[in-house]
């Protein structure tokens, strides 16, 4: 359910904010600040006498009206208030049309994609840590592989305090002979790309049986290839060991699997 928060500007109530979060209160409350600052300046600039008072700051309070603005942290806090600042800063100074469209370009900026998020929903399990004090969470494809002994190829991200990150890509082998896999090269409508993990660990059973695994984080030095896989028409693993070699074609289903991942990751929030 949304909770009520309440926005005081120059030590008067202006507003009132109905958010799921108190991230996402903070982020319309600093975009009703940097809106009224450029609002008002502009008034000021533009019809002159009495000046309006330009803000300096704000509270936030919430639902016990008690002041939370500084008590707020989530994770790329300090590059939201920039990328909302920045955008209402580079709006015309035409009063009327910068609050619509700054409202409406903040909201997409710097929060979430509703609709996106209601269609990918049901393909996920949100997994959470009820002993973690920061609310720990993992958003998992109901369709990925449940154990580590099965072939795979799949992505998964986690959540804290309400915020997404650690978006993971994770590589499962299963077989009879060992690979000692030391890296993974792909072949994505004809691109070649190659994916050396920091670690890979294995275990055998199953009457002889063997598996190798890596489960990674995926940061922006190496996005592209999941961005590539998300998209591809085809493409293929080949696993490198070190002695031998194997490779297999990566079926539709986990390449769509990959892009229900990586796009609710995006549409809850998550950067790399």
């Amino acid at each position: 359910m949304e909770k009520k928060y309440y926005y005081h500007e120059n030590g008067k109530e202006d507003k009132l904010i109905e958010a799921f979060s108190d991230s996402a209160a903070y982020l319309e409350a600093y975009t009703d600040f940097e809106i009224s600052k450029k609002s008002k300046k502009n008034v000021n600039e533009t019809f002159g006498g009495n000046p309006l008072e330009i803000p300096t700051s704000f509270e936030l309070l919430n639902e016990k009206h008690e002041e939370i603005t500084y008590k707020i942290n989530f994770a790329k806090r300090d590059s939201l208030e920039k990328s909302i600042s920045d955008l209402i800063n580079s709006l015309p100074d035409n009063l009327k049309e910068s609050v619509a469209e700054a409202k409406s370009k903040s909201n997409q900026a710097g929060t979430t994609d509703s609709a996106q998020i209601k269609t990918l929903k049901p393909f996920f399990i949100n997994k959470k840590d009820e002993f973690d004090v920061n609310k720990q969470s993992w958003f998992e494809l109901k369709s990925s592989p449940k154990y580590r002994n099965q072939n795979g190829i799949y992505c998964y991200f986690g959540s804290e305090n309400g915020n997404v990150d650690n978006f993971r890509f994770v590589i499962q082998y299963y077989a009879d002979d060992w690979l000692f896999i030391q890296k993974y090269q792909f072949s994505i409508d004809g691109k070649a790309y190659e994916f050396v993990p920091n670690k890979v660990d294995s275990d055998s059973g199953d009457g002889g049986y063997i598996w190798e695994w890596c489960d990674q984080n995926i940061n922006s030095s190496n996005v592209d290839l999941i961005e590539s896989l998300a998209n591809a028409k085809e493409a293929k693993i080949r696993f490198v060991g070190r002695q031998y070699v194997q490779t297999k074609v990566i079926s539709q289903k986990e390449i769509r699997n990959i892009k229900r991942a990586l796009d609710f990751y995006k549409a809850k929030g998550g950067e790399f």
